[in-house]
């Protein structure tokens, strides 16, 4: 809740800035993912400082949904950030380049490192891990 009413704040102070409005949507994203990288930076600082791990997270997910949010949850923030623009609020490509202030060709690699990075975590938490890498090489 405090970082949208952040966004939003500073959505307001600077709408005199925006000079075309059909540039408001990925704009206001960029103020978005900025303000949410911001706490997120905070919060891992501070759970650095004070928490331990919890029991809960070795416990195995109980499906495939929750497995994959618990996953998403283990990137990266920039990683995170990229996966939730494109499929949770399916932003097009083009939309997320300007939000980020990116070509659309560097939000296209992103993106593909992001999948791949998910796909590396996902299997490593596969319960049959040691199976799935043998043969592989490093």
């Amino acid at each position: 809740m405090d970082i949208c009413q952040e966004t939003w704040l500073a959505i307001a102070r600077g709408l005199h800035r925006l000079d075309d409005p059909a540039a408001f949507a990925p704009w206001a994203y960029r103020i978005a993912t900025r303000k949410a990288a911001d706490w997120t930076r905070g919060r891992v600082r501070d759970r650095r400082l004070t928490d331990a791990p919890s029991p809960s997270a070795s416990s195995p997910p109980s499906d495939d949904t929750e497995r994959v949010r618990e996953a998403i949850g283990r990137l990266p923030p920039e990683r995170r950030a990229i996966l939730s623009m494109h499929y949770a609020d399916g932003l097009a490509l083009t939309h997320i380049a300007q939000a980020l202030q990116v070509p659309v060709g560097t939000v296209k690699s992103r993106l593909h490192a992001a999948r791949a990075e998910l796909k590396r975590v996902l299997e490593q938490s596969e319960p049959n891990h040691e199976r799935s890498t043998e043969g592989s090489t490093p």
